[in-house]
């Protein structure tokens, strides 16, 4: 799914940790899997701006 619909590179690897390997890219998608965010998992400040809009996009399900 993460190839094919979003882009982001992804394949299984068994010398890898946990069997894949992957980009560094974290995408944020909603319930109608459309992206809301793509987000360079290597960056600190792009990670935590993940961790503010996760809350943000939950907010907007609750109204």
């Amino acid at each position: 799914m993460a190839e094919k619909n979003y882009l982001v590179a992804v394949g299984e690897d068994s010398t890898a940790k946990d069997g894949y390997i992957h980009q560094g890219y974290l995408v944020l998608i909603d319930k109608d899997r459309r992206i809301r965010g793509a987000y360079d998992g290597t960056k600190e400040d792009q990670v935590e701006q993940l961790k503010k809009d996760i809350p943000v996009l939950l907010a907007e399900y609750k109204k």
